[in-house]
């Protein structure tokens, strides 16, 4: 046990020491790394679509690339440009959709729909980055919703809740439009 009091900031032991629990924290919530982790524990099927949504999308996508190999689609939304190995990379917005958020939503469901087996990576953030709103909303009428919710500091939960009711993308709605088998990683700051 280390005695906090004997610390000293301009003593170089306790740098390092400050250093390598710095280091070690950030390698276990790498999430690149933690896809790596959670593929190698379990079994999954070889698939021919990676879909991937969320802040660390295409950093999960960079794991399950190296950890399986290649897949024949890859679809990645983030929040921000960042290099792939291999795929579509769409930027949605964030924390209200907008029509890139529907295009990115769309282009998830099209992705789905294609036959064998799918790897889905999730991240915060995906709510707002990816949408398609539900049959007989618009678009504004979504946003309208997310803004509100903000406005009035909504816990996430019972966000993702009333999200879940606004979308045809949500709520399990994007698995089931997948013919093949689905299998999810999550990393969740909730």
């Amino acid at each position: 046990m280390i005695d906090r009091r004997s610390i000293r900031l301009t003593d170089p032991a306790a740098l390092d020491l400050i250093a390598a629990a710095l280091d070690a924290a950030l390698a276990a919530v790498d999430p690149e790394e933690a896809v790596v982790r959670g593929l190698a524990e379990i079994e999954v099927e070889a698939p021919e679509t990676v879909l991937a949504l969320g802040k660390a999308g295409p950093a999960m996508t960079r794991g399950a690339l190296r950890s399986l190999g290649g897949a024949s689609t890859v679809v990645v939304v983030s929040d921000h440009p960042e290099p792939l190995p291999a795929g579509e990379l769409l930027i949605g917005s964030h924390p209200v959709p907008d029509e890139a958020s529907v295009a990115a939503g769309r282009a998830l469901l099209d992705a789905a729909a294609h036959e064998g087996n799918i790897l889905f990576l999730v991240s915060g953030g995906g709510s707002a980055l990816a949408e398609v709103p539900a049959d007989g909303l618009t678009l504004t009428d979504v946003a309208t919703v997310y803004r509100l919710m903000l406005a009035h500091s909504v816990p996430i939960e019972d966000a993702n809740t009333v999200r879940i009711h606004l979308s045809a993308l949500k709520g399990g709605r994007l698995a089931a439009a997948a013919p093949g088998l689905v299998t999810t990683l999550a990393i969740s700051d909730v």
